[in-house]
């Protein structure tokens, strides 16, 4: 961490955040932003991810876990990955292996976003839309209602 700041102290260019947001700072800040980059290892929800997608972001993201239902070619601009073992101590409970984001092909994909043309507007707005008829309060709460029924708990 102290190498990185010393790093970043002296760009004008880097904001280096080093602090928890609150919901209000965290949605304004992916508001401001260019694109958001996701380049984890695996992903359990994507809440980042789907958040700026609502609010027309471009997503570069791991084409790996759970941002795979979020963010394709139509949508965003997967990652390439290779898997590699998760190693003792690198996270709680693990085991098995996990994805090693690629990342001369996500600066390549920056450069893309970075070049901002339709085909990044369209990408974007096709996002929000996936978002809004797949994973909305409205969509989500119809989807337990009917495995509700199905169980029989409905």
């Amino acid at each position: 961490l102290a190498a990185l700041r010393s790093e970043l102290a002296h760009d004008p260019h880097v904001v280096f955040i080093d602090k928890m947001l609150t919901r209000p700072e965290m949605l304004n800040l992916i508001g401001v932003c260019d694109c958001v980059l996701s380049l984890h290892r695996s992903e359990g929800l994507g809440l980042l991810v789907a958040e700026a997608m609502m609010l027309e972001k471009p997503v570069i993201a791991t084409d790996y876990s759970a941002t795979t239902e979020l963010v394709t070619p139509a949508t965003g601009f997967p990652v390439e990955y290779r898997l590699v073992p998760v190693e003792k101590g690198q996270y709680p409970f693990a085991a098995g292996e996990w994805a090693d984001p690629d990342l001369q092909h996500a600066a390549w994909l920056m450069r893309q976003v970075y070049a901002n043309d339709a085909r990044i507007r369209q990408k974007v707005q096709l996002a929000k839309r996936h978002i809004e008829n797949n994973h909305s309060i409205t969509r989500v709460a119809a989807l337990q209602s009917e495995r509700l029924k199905e169980i029989g708990l409905r």
